[in-house]
């Protein structure tokens, strides 16, 4: 049997499943500031930043670090540990950390941790995670998401055996979906194309193709059905302006179905 959870975003679940604030089940730590200026490329200890949080996980490998411990052992990420972005054009925005050692939280990285860290990986990664923080955030331009706003946001909460089936379907899932981008980026890759801009927070990917000379940009929007291929050449000459000049250029039959495919996948994904 199903019951009304209360919560309008959530809607009916069954009868033996509850509704639980974030701050019932799990604990939140905000980042260290760093100074900027200690930040660098060559590094011994990784320091994540918000814009190292990508698609589900942590980059740890293009990221800033630092090459004195601090000794702040506070900040440092644990196996299993959720991490969210506070602020900027990507708040709400959650990675969550395996493998990862001698790395540091930034601030305005959250940390959460939990005892069913995937379940509720899953319940954070959700749009509704996100419209909850931007409501919170009353309009303002650049949103922010507290410690307390965290806390105070509800999720179904299902049996333990039920939690735990759902993380791995998920899991199951999102391994199929990985397995398909990786083929699809190999077919592009054998085309002679590599990526030269990926920014997935403004929704847009641009291809090259050095030997033809051409590039090819992928748009979408996640909420309308927005979607673009567009396809130019490379001017490499510039006027006397100091300008370059793009043309659209074909793709050929083959080419306009993987990034057709490439496309759906990013709008789906």
């Amino acid at each position: 049997e199903m019951k009304d959870s209360g919560i309008e975003w959530i809607g009916e679940i069954p009868e033996d499943w509850d509704v639980i604030r974030c701050k019932y089940i799990s604990t939140f730590l905000n980042g260290y500031a760093f100074d900027s200026k200690d930040l660098q490329m060559d590094f011994m200890y990784p320091v994540i930043r918000i814009g190292d949080i990508k698609n589900g996980g942590i980059d740890t490998i293009n990221c800033q670090g630092v090459n004195n411990n601090y000794d702040i052992k506070d900040y440092l990420i644990k196996e299993n540990d959720i991490l969210l972005a506070m602020s900027g054009a990507t708040v709400g925005k959650v990675g969550i950390a395996h493998n990862i050692e001698n790395a540091y939280i930034n601030q305005r990285v959250g940390i959460i941790r939990t005892d069913c860290p995937s379940y509720l990986f899953y319940c954070l990664s959700t749009k509704e995670f996100v419209e909850y923080i931007l409501l919170c955030a009353n309009g303002s331009a650049q949103p922010n998401v507290s410690a307390d706003v965290y806390r105070e946001f509800s999720i179904p909460l299902p049996p333990k055996e039920i939690k735990i089936k759902i993380a791995d379907f998920l899991d199951e899932k999102c391994i199929e979906i990985d397995t398909l981008h990786s083929d699809i980026e190999k077919q592009i890759e054998a085309m002679g194309y590599e990526i030269r801009v990926s920014d997935m927070s403004n929704e847009y990917i641009v291809y090259e193709n050095k030997k033809s000379d051409q590039e090819v940009i992928l748009e979408w929007d996640y909420e309308d059905q927005y979607c673009m291929i567009h396809s130019q050449t490379i001017s490499r000459e510039k006027d006397w302006l100091g300008q370059t000049h793009q043309m659209p250029m074909p793709l050929t039959i083959c080419e306009a179905e993987i990034f057709m495919a490439r496309l759906k996948e990013l709008r789906e994904s």
